[in-house]
């Protein structure tokens, strides 16, 4: 090994010096010459470096770069999604809204706001009846209550007792008079509110009703087109291809009929010559043994070979042409059949469009019924009502509901669980109504989805004008400050309640 280790050192020292000899030839020839050397050297370099780069194995692909993708566009966005609706689409028309159960809850509840003012005024006249009555009744004692001073004549002190009963008593009965027509009114506003109550009853259960038949008819009327539009769609595909088939059959039938009539000039022909070449003593012979012989003979004995052939090829044909005749009969009955068909499917579908407009003409005539029925009442019953309560309210005759209000905050007539009891049923019945609203909202109903949606669209009203918005949140606000105040206060109550308890336990 160290033979071979320096034998391969002086080779490589032998080319060495070579190399540096050539060179130094080389240098000496010129610069032309160390051109082709560089030149050759660039090569002999590229050639060492191109066999020393790794080599793959058989349909062995190198690995490539992985490149960075570049965006096409810098403003992209990510794509909207859109949510279809759950709840079905209702009809959102105006007779519809005006005839909604909201339309009858306002006039119900305006009917009810007068009701209450009326028997607010009521029981003010009712208050008075009974003072005066009470009065005149403590005149009719024997130990009188009434402050009376005597003039010391007797016969004054009656006059005036029985002239101050007769002013009482006319008090009463003016006061009666004019309570009358109060009382009156009370009663109409309650016919009128059980007139509107069984009026509604009737409306919604037959326009319930109606809604539920046009809905039928609709889905019917939807098949039907179905129907018709898939045979209109298969009469029209098959049209073409059957007309196709009828020129070919009766192209099959004009050619099958002129070889019939060949065939059967052919079969004439042929039994003319066989008679033609008979003899007259075989035609003796055949006539004698037809006439004498006990069993007759076919005439098929007679004829020639030819003559056979020809009358079964004609038979094929007449059998083929009658086929042919059947199926081209066949086809005309299926496309009268289908023809017939898209007929039936158009009348039945116009049928149906009449049951549909007459059925909406009697919605549309109940709804219109409806609305000039509440327009009636809110114009011609409760607008005059408003008005007079307010001209009352302006004269001042009989004390409002506000005077009672101050009376009652300045006199405190009800004490502060009373007070809390009746803002916690209050605040109940707001919470149920949100809840019902609620849960008519989430529905798949149509039409308590329109309840819902026709007050969620005053809130909206409400909502998108900047001052109702703001008069809104505020008395919200302070009516949930006032309801946790009442909510503190009557835990207190309740505490302090239970303490005395336990006191006088």
């Amino acid at each position: 090994a160290k033979h071979e280790n320096s034998k391969d050192k002086a080779q490589q020292h032998h080319y060495h010096d070579d190399d540096d000899e050539e060179l130094n030839d080389e240098s000496s020839q010129g610069p032309e010459v160390l051109k082709y050397f560089f030149f050759f050297n660039y090569i002999a370099n590229a050639t060492q470096q191109q066999q020393a780069a790794p080599r793959f194995a058989y349909q062995t692909k190198p690995p490539k770069a992985r490149e960075v993708p570049q965006l096409i566009h810098q403003d992209v966005h990510e794509p909207m999604l859109q949510v279809d609706m759950l709840v079905p689409e209702p009809e959102l028309n105006e007779a519809t809204i005006k005839s909604s159960p909201l339309a009858f809850m306002s006039v119900f509840d305006s009917l009810q706001g007068i009701s209450d003012t009326k028997i607010d005024v009521a029981n003010q006249y009712i208050e008075q009846m009974k003072e005066k009555a009470t009065k005149i009744e403590k005149y009719g004692l024997d130990h009188l209550d009434v402050e009376f001073t005597s003039c010391g004549d007797v016969d004054a002190d009656l006059e005036k007792l029985k002239n101050e009963i007769i002013q009482l008593q006319n008090d009463l009965f003016k006061l009666d008079e004019t309570y009358a027509p109060v009382h009156a009114k009370l009663r109409e506003i309650n016919s009128v509110e059980t007139e509107l109550e069984r009026y509604q009853d009737d409306y919604y259960s037959s326009i319930v009703q109606l809604r539920r038949i046009h809905s039928r008819i609709n889905q019917v009327l939807q098949e039907h087109q179905i129907q018709r539009d898939s045979a209109m769609t298969a009469l029209q595909a098959t049209e073409l291809q059957q007309g196709f088939m009828k020129s070919k059959i009766s192209d099959k039938i004009a050619e099958t009929s002129i070889k019939i009539d060949t065939l059967q000039q052919q079969l004439a022909e042929a039994k003319q010559d066989r008679i033609a070449n008979q003899s007259y003593a075989t035609t003796i012979t055949g006539l004698y043994s037809t006439y004498f012989s006990a069993t007759p003979q076919d005439e098929k004995d007679y004829k020639s070979q030819k003559e056979l052939e020809l009358e079964e090829e004609l038979s094929m044909c007449n059998n083929f042409l009658t086929g042919l005749n059947e199926f081209l009969k066949g086809l005309k009955k299926l496309r009268k059949e289908q023809r017939n068909r898209i007929t039936h499917l158009e009348q039945v579908i116009e049928q149906l469009h009449n049951q549909r407009a007459a059925v909406a003409e009697k919605i549309g005539k109940s709804e219109s019924d409806t609305i000039e029925k509440l327009q009636s009442i809110r114009h011609e019953f409760i607008l005059p009502l408003k008005q007079q309560i307010e001209k009352r309210m302006r004269r001042a005759k009989l004390p409002s509901k506000d005077d009672e209000l101050v009376k009652s905050n300045r006199g405190a007539a009800l004490s502060l669980e009373r007070i809390v009891t009746k803002r916690v049923n209050r605040m109940n019945q707001v919470y149920k109504k949100l809840q019902d609203l609620e849960n008519r909202a989430m529905t798949t109903g149509s039409r308590e989805y329109l309840r819902g949606l026709t007050e969620i669209r005053e809130l909206q009203l409400i909502m998108n004008n900047q001052y109702l918005k703001q008069f809104f949140v505020h008395f919200v606000s302070k009516a949930n400050q006032i309801f946790h105040d009442f909510q503190l206060a009557s835990m207190a109550l309740m505490e302090q309640t239970t303490s005395w308890s336990y006191i006088f336990i």
